[in-house]
């Protein structure tokens, strides 16, 4: 999910670059940050919800297979902390199709995006920055020490990253050429 919001917010916004519809929607008096946030805007409302549903479906599935009740806090603060850190993946593919053509942008991010959702299942928990802490702890949830502080924690560095990458992507959309 990471790796492919990553890649489909660089094709999205590379492609509608080349295609001149940004341009299009500038010289018609809507500002290029508005753009921006409303492609942000619409791949964070599919995330979530895509995410919601996901985890409901994975929580009714433990429920049915635990032999205790599991605790719905830890859970639930370890999914909105890969909510958080998908939302940077989609700023930072965001922030590479600003500057790169479709198919290097697209790349790009596939690139950066796959080690580290590599390195959340591969690196032990403690080993992993805040901003992708929130793939770890969802995926070693069970050997995590205090899940509902690290899973705000890496939320808002995810959410952080993200707000600076949406800057930098809107300074970079205001310097492009469209």
């Amino acid at each position: 999910m990471f790796c492919l919001a990553s890649a489909l917010a660089a094709l999205t916004m590379a492609h509608e670059r080349r295609r001149g519809t940004v341009a299009w929607m500038a010289v018609r008096a809507v500002p290029r940050s508005s753009v921006l946030f409303s492609w942000f805007l619409a791949f964070a409302i599919l995330l979530i919800v895509g995410l919601a549903l996901g985890s409901v479906g994975a929580w009714l599935a433990a429920i049915g297979r635990a032999e205790t009740s599991p605790d719905p806090l830890p859970f639930a603060a370890a999914v909105a902390a890969a909510a958080g850190t998908a939302l940077a993946g989609v700023a930072a593919g965001l922030l590479i199709g600003t500057t790169l053509p479709t198919l290097p942008a697209t790349l790009l991010a596939v690139g950066v995006s796959a080690p580290l959702v590599i390195a959340a299942f591969v690196a032990p928990l403690s080993a992993l920055p805040l901003p992708i802490g929130g793939l770890g702890l969802l995926t070693h949830l069970d050997s995590a020490v205090r899940p509902v502080a690290g899973g705000l924690q890496s939320t808002g560095a995810a959410l952080a990253a993200a707000a600076v990458l949406l800057v930098l992507a809107g300074v970079g959309l205001e310097r492009s050429d469209l």
